[in-house]
């Protein structure tokens, strides 16, 4: 199975190729393989690599390898679960802690 997909790759590859170098032969091919599909890329009308990736794309990142960030996180994590448990058993932790 594999080497069929790399073997398709291949051959798709080479008529792309083909169809650069030559355009005449590319007209042969299309004969011969009506049932491919083809798709039309123009290769000198694309803009440049650095034109493309020239757009600052915001994302937000947040990065938690810095300690304090992992401590911060945790102590929000243990209060958001003692609200929790507060709202379902206030009165009853309230008296354990009392006694």
């Amino acid at each position: 199975m594999r080497d069929e997909h790399q073997d398709n790759q291949a051959t798709k590859l080479e008529q792309l190729f083909l169809e650069v170098s030559n355009p005449e032969l590319s007209e042969e091919n299309l004969a011969e393989n009506e049932h491919d599909e083809l798709i039309e890329v123009d290769v000198l009308q694309l803009p440049p690599r650095s034109e493309v990736h020239k757009s600052n794309k915001s994302n937000v990142h947040l990065s938690f390898h810095a300690p304090i960030w992992r401590f911060v996180l945790v102590i929000i994590f243990i209060i958001a679960v003692a609200w929790l448990l507060y709202g379902f058993y206030g009165e009853e932790m309230i008296h354990f802690f009392a006694e």
